[in-house]
Protein backbone atom coordinates (compact mmCIF):
# COMPACT_ATOMS: atom_id res chain seq x y z
CA UNK A 1 0.00 0.00 0.00
CA UNK A 2 1.02 3.31 -0.60
CA UNK A 3 0.96 6.77 0.86
CA UNK A 4 2.29 7.98 4.13
CA UNK A 5 2.41 6.08 7.50
CA UNK A 6 -0.58 8.26 8.64
CA UNK A 7 -2.92 7.18 5.44
CA UNK A 8 -1.97 3.53 5.75
CA UNK A 9 -2.65 3.56 9.16
CA UNK A 10 -5.88 4.80 8.87
CA UNK A 11 -6.52 2.27 6.14
CA UNK A 12 -5.59 -0.61 9.22
CA UNK A 13 -7.92 0.92 11.67
CA UNK A 14 -10.30 0.64 9.01
CA UNK A 15 -9.96 -2.54 8.06
CA UNK A 16 -10.24 -3.47 11.77
CA UNK A 17 -13.22 -1.79 12.42
CA UNK A 18 -14.92 -3.87 9.48
CA UNK A 19 -14.16 -6.94 10.23
CA UNK A 20 -15.44 -6.47 13.82
CA UNK A 21 -18.23 -5.08 12.25
CA UNK A 22 -18.22 -8.09 10.00
CA UNK A 23 -18.34 -10.25 13.34
CA UNK A 24 -21.07 -8.59 14.94
CA UNK A 25 -23.50 -6.42 12.35
CA UNK A 26 -25.26 -5.13 15.07
CA UNK A 27 -22.25 -2.57 15.50
CA UNK A 28 -24.06 -0.75 12.63
CA UNK A 29 -26.64 0.59 15.34
CA UNK A 30 -24.34 2.04 17.43
CA UNK A 31 -22.82 3.91 13.69
CA UNK A 32 -26.51 4.90 13.47
CA UNK A 33 -26.88 6.38 16.81
CA UNK A 34 -23.69 8.41 16.57
CA UNK A 35 -24.93 10.01 13.50
CA UNK A 36 -28.16 10.79 14.81
CA UNK A 37 -26.18 12.52 17.90
CA UNK A 38 -24.04 14.28 16.61
CA UNK A 39 -23.87 14.61 12.70
CA UNK A 40 -27.64 15.40 11.98
CA UNK A 41 -27.24 18.91 13.85
CA UNK A 42 -24.16 19.37 12.92
CA UNK A 43 -24.50 22.18 9.84
CA UNK A 44 -20.93 21.15 8.62
CA UNK A 45 -21.40 17.92 8.82
CA UNK A 46 -24.59 17.16 6.47
CA UNK A 47 -22.96 16.66 3.31
CA UNK A 48 -21.71 13.85 4.79
CA UNK A 49 -24.57 13.10 7.31
CA UNK A 50 -26.23 12.86 3.54
CA UNK A 51 -23.75 10.51 2.53
CA UNK A 52 -23.78 7.97 5.21
CA UNK A 53 -27.62 7.48 5.75
CA UNK A 54 -27.60 6.02 2.74
CA UNK A 55 -24.19 3.71 3.06
CA UNK A 56 -25.75 2.63 6.23
CA UNK A 57 -29.03 1.20 5.38
CA UNK A 58 -26.76 -1.16 3.36
CA UNK A 59 -25.65 -4.94 3.98
CA UNK A 60 -22.43 -4.87 6.37
CA UNK A 61 -20.14 -6.48 3.63
CA UNK A 62 -21.29 -3.38 1.56
CA UNK A 63 -20.52 -1.03 4.23
CA UNK A 64 -17.32 -2.44 4.55
CA UNK A 65 -16.49 -2.53 0.47
CA UNK A 66 -17.62 1.28 0.12
CA UNK A 67 -15.96 2.59 3.76
CA UNK A 68 -12.36 0.80 2.49
CA UNK A 69 -12.81 1.39 -1.44
CA UNK A 70 -9.68 3.03 -2.71
CA UNK A 71 -12.01 6.56 -3.94
CA UNK A 72 -13.41 9.43 -3.35
CA UNK A 73 -16.52 8.56 -2.07
CA UNK A 74 -14.18 5.85 0.31
CA UNK A 75 -12.03 8.39 1.26
CA UNK A 76 -15.07 10.92 2.69
CA UNK A 77 -16.76 7.92 4.22
CA UNK A 78 -13.21 6.90 5.82
CA UNK A 79 -12.79 11.13 7.14
CA UNK A 80 -16.29 11.23 8.11
CA UNK A 81 -16.88 7.85 9.79
CA UNK A 82 -19.65 7.29 12.49
CA UNK A 83 -18.39 5.68 15.55
CA UNK A 84 -19.29 1.80 15.26
CA UNK A 85 -17.01 0.85 17.77
CA UNK A 86 -14.42 1.98 19.55
CA UNK A 87 -10.80 0.58 19.41
CA UNK A 88 -8.92 -0.31 22.22
CA UNK A 89 -5.20 0.83 22.77
CA UNK A 90 -3.78 -2.51 22.60
CA UNK A 91 -5.13 -2.76 18.86
CA UNK A 92 -4.50 0.64 17.83
CA UNK A 93 -0.89 0.14 18.95
CA UNK A 94 -0.94 -3.39 17.18
CA UNK A 95 -1.77 -1.68 14.23
CA UNK A 96 1.10 1.06 14.60
CA UNK A 97 3.85 -1.32 15.14
CA UNK A 98 2.29 -3.59 12.19
CA UNK A 99 4.98 -4.01 9.48
CA UNK A 100 3.09 -2.84 6.60
CA UNK A 101 3.18 0.58 8.30
CA UNK A 102 7.16 0.88 8.10
CA UNK A 103 7.16 0.22 4.82
CA UNK A 104 8.64 3.36 2.23
CA UNK A 105 6.63 5.33 0.92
Amino acid sequence: MTGTRHARFKRALFEEVCARLRRDPTLVENGRRYMERFMAPDPRMQRYYALWREVIELPVDEICDRLLADTPEGEALRDSCPVFTVLPHEVRMRLARDGRLDEAV
